[in-house]
């Protein structure tokens, strides 16, 4: 899998394409400071990190390492409500 990662712009945002494909929907994550870009059967595009500098401090204080999902079950997901995250967790703490 090839990654293509853009420059934080001015506001601290990174993205990062995980793979090619046609977008069909964000899901916002951990505390809507991930959003995640996935196509129509729901498979991990992309991840745009909105606030690099808090992700990088949320993940050091979980032991340093964080998963991405490679598919959201889109129609199992309700809408989740403003400064949630549907339940996803992307900080693995298990993980020193």
């Amino acid at each position: 899998m090839k990654l293509r990662c853009s420059t934080p712009d001015a506001y601290g945002v990174l993205y990062m394409e995980l793979q090619a494909g046609e977008y069909a929907d964000s899901v916002p994550m951990e505390d809507d400071m991930l959003v995640v870009d996935v196509d129509a059967h729901g498979r991990t595009l992309g991840v745009e990190i909105l606030d690099v500098a808090g992700f990088l401090e949320r993940v050091r204080c979980h032991g340093g390492a964080f998963e991405i999902p490679d598919h959201v079950d889109l129609a199992a997901s309700p809408e989740p409500a403003a400064g949630s995250h549907g339940g996803d967790t992307l900080i693995d703490s298990e993980h020193p």
